[in-house]
């Protein structure tokens, strides 16, 4: 079964993956749908996300809502960087943001209160993960129950959240060249959760963030080690949707 119980009374989750979207506008506009035809792929490093599709993580989760632990991981990071020499790098990159520890902090981002609430209740959630050697990202949200609805057939509690997004990341360490770093300040972040709750699992997350990112680079019309700068305004879109590993048999 994709849910079973767990020794300490928790439950062990598995989950599938069935598609992913994102979208980037500014300077650096681009986007993927992972339901459009792979022959498009070619030339988008955002196509690098159709690995995602497929993949199957397996979550135990403590009786008060805590990841003790995610199975499936690997697997997942392999599958996004197989083939896509177009990010070089990326393995690095996405290994440090779907890794085992990563996925653990941000379960309380797709959590309900720790307690039964009314819809129009709110509760704060903040976080910064450590992406090793990359740097950090930081996030702070306000998460509100606006009540249930009906989500692919299932009962599901819709949660809004808006709030803030810092960054502060050392792309060198990510096999780009030395020298390049990206700061976000002021990012805005706010979206939707569906959360099912028979089973205790995220079904469906919309996420919208804006921001503002500098960045430094090498010069490369330079000849004496100079760096050069620039700001870029951007927006990302990105839904994933997620099923019971039995459903999609």
């Amino acid at each position: 079964d994709a849910v079973k119980a767990a020794p300490d009374g928790g439950k062990v989750i598995s989950m599938e993956i069935l598609s992913t979207k994102m979208s980037l506008t500014g300077p650096m506009a681009m986007s993927f749908d992972s339901s459009a035809d792979p022959a498009q792929d070619a030339g988008n490093p955002l196509a690098v996300l159709r690995g995602m599709v497929g993949s199957k993580i397996t979550f135990t989760v403590k009786p008060n809502g805590e990841i003790s632990s995610v199975q499936g991981t690997g697997d997942l990071v392999k599958k996004v960087t197989a083939g896509s020499p177009q990010s070089q790098g990326v393995d690095s990159m996405v290994d440090q943001f779907f890794n085992e520890g990563t996925l653990r902090q941000m379960g309380p981002f797709f959590q309900g209160p720790a307690a039964p609430v009314a819809p129009g209740a709110s509760w704060p959630v903040s976080e910064t993960f450590k992406m090793g050697e990359m740097g950090t990202v930081s996030i702070n949200i306000k998460n509100t129950f606006t009540g249930m609805e009906m989500k692919d057939g299932l009962d599901c509690a819709r949660i809004d959240y808006s709030g803030t997004l810092g960054m502060a990341m050392n792309m060198a360490k990510t096999g780009t060249p030395a020298g390049v770093s990206m700061t976000v300040k002021d990012g805005k972040v706010s979206g939707k959760h569906y959360l099912d709750i028979k089973n205790a699992r995220l079904q469906e997350s919309a996420t919208t963030t804006v921001m503002k990112m500098d960045m430094t680079m090498p010069n490369p019309m330079g000849q004496d080690g100079s760096s050069m700068a620039m700001t870029m305004d951007m927006t990302m879109n990105q839904v994933t949707k997620l099923a019971r590993v039995e459903k999609t048999k």
